[in-house]
């Protein structure tokens, strides 16, 4: 796909970082608030982990198959 990987994705640049000590608690899932904060905190961890996915297939996968 890319004759060389970008530099640095676009993605990044618009992330702001905070740290895990400044987030708002999440509770239990009590509430109906807590449910989906838990949801959308689990949706964005599996969201990265796709695109780390593709990340290595796109720096990797031009190299010699594995056994």
């Amino acid at each position: 796909m890319f004759d060389e990987m970008p530099k640095r994705k676009v993605l990044f640049l618009q992330i702001k970082l905070v740290s895990p000590s400044l987030m708002p608690k999440l509770g239990r899932a009590g509430s109906l608030q807590s449910q989906q904060a838990i949801v959308h905190s689990l949706v964005h961890t599996e969201s990265w982990a796709i695109d780390l996915s593709c990340e290595i297939i796109a720096h990797f996968g031009n190299k010699e198959a594995t056994p």
